[in-house]
């Protein structure tokens, strides 16, 4: 009777651990299935689009592009007031602000590994395996260490450099000022710029750039909300005479070299197409109130996403430039973060 009974005790643990055995597989299959629906977004034709929602008292990332968005809680409290979000070439993401601290993305992407260690500044670019920020202040371009959770001084830019921005490649480049030349500098060679080009007037800090291949463009909020587009070592003003709005919120550029910006004027929010000087079509009217951030995912698809916004669409939502219509709402919670990595 004993050898039956123990006999009885080792089928039934054996058929409780298949029964793990099960359950596990599932588990993992659908977080495999899960990665690697994130790998097919990842390598679409359309660019993947990285936000952070959040509702009060709930985070939400996001991972969208045209054809499938993803959404994952955080179990993790995250920074706030939210600077942005980063990605690397690794997919690997980091949300941070420039006050209280950072937090990186787990494999599962629901826990975050939070630390004290803030950039200076409010724009960290994701590039190869890491992230960078640059300091106004001395010209530092810093690197973050994950296994010391810290940053550290890469490199030191030439004293007339004012920023750095992303390109299409991932490749990242800075941009100085001396009078009325602009010069671009890349990583690998800080001291000697590969590109000086006279645009006519003094660049203004803030400014923001961008490139296409060799099309590169900078703009900054002065009195007409400068646009420059530079092709071949020329400049040209894409807006020399009439302003673009009272002030610039964001722009994009499609890969096809379409101008997009969001601008404020007499104290609304406006979606426009920068096409030639005074040429600037309101394509959205989001009214008076929110913050709004805009990046491309292809030649035909915006992606914008806002906070505080109770006139008009908030959230986080793509515009068809083809059909001149907003046509997809992947979420009405406030998104306080976008990035949209090259």
């Amino acid at each position: 009777m004993y050898k039956i009974m123990a006999k009885m005790k080792m089928k039934n643990c054996n058929n409780i651990m298949i029964h793990i055995a099960i359950v596990m597989c599932a588990i993992m299959l659908v977080i495999a299935c899960d990665r690697a629906n994130l790998h097919n977004i990842a390598d679409s034709d359309s660019r993947t689009a990285y936000a952070i929602a959040y509702n009060g008292s709930v985070y939400t990332l996001i991972i969208a592009n045209i054809y499938f968005d993803k959404q994952f809680t955080s179990s993790t409290v995250l920074p706030n007031p939210m600077g942005g979000i980063a990605v690397n070439n690794e997919r690997d993401i980091m949300v941070y602000n420039n006050s209280t601290g950072i937090a990186l993305s787990t494999p599962d992407l629901k826990n975050w590994i939070t630390s004290g260690a803030f950039p200076s500044y409010n724009t960290v670019l994701g590039y190869h395996d890491s992230f960078l920020y640059f300091n106004e202040t001395n010209q530092q371009i810093n690197q973050f260490d994950e296994d010391a959770m810290s940053w550290n001084v890469l490199a030191t830019a030439s004293t007339n450099s004012l920023g750095m921005f992303q390109a299409n490649n991932s490749q990242i480049y800075i941009v100085g000022s001396i009078g009325t030349n602009v010069l671009f500098y890349t990583l690998d060679n800080l001291s000697t710029p590969f590109l000086t080009v006279d645009i006519g007037i003094s660049l203004l800090n803030p400014v923001w750039g961008y490139a296409n291949d060799n099309i590169f463009y900078i703009w900054m909020n002065d009195t007409t909300n400068s646009f420059f587009k530079i092709v071949s070592g020329t400049s040209i003003n894409l807006n020399p005479s009439f302003s673009i709005g009272d002030s610039f919120i964001d722009a994009t550029v499609t890969d096809d070299d379409k101008v997009f910006a969001l601008v404020s004027e007499l104290g609304n929010i406006y979606l426009k197409q920068i096409i030639s000087d005074g040429n600037y079509p309101i394509l959205y009217n989001f009214g008076t109130t929110g913050t709004f951030a805009i990046d491309t995912l292809d030649n035909n698809n915006l992606i914008i996403a806002s906070y505080g916004n109770t006139e008009s669409y908030n959230g986080l939502f793509i515009y068809n430039i083809k059909k001149m219509k907003i046509e997809n709402f992947i979420t009405t919670e406030d998104v306080i973060a976008l990035c949209v990595p090259r």
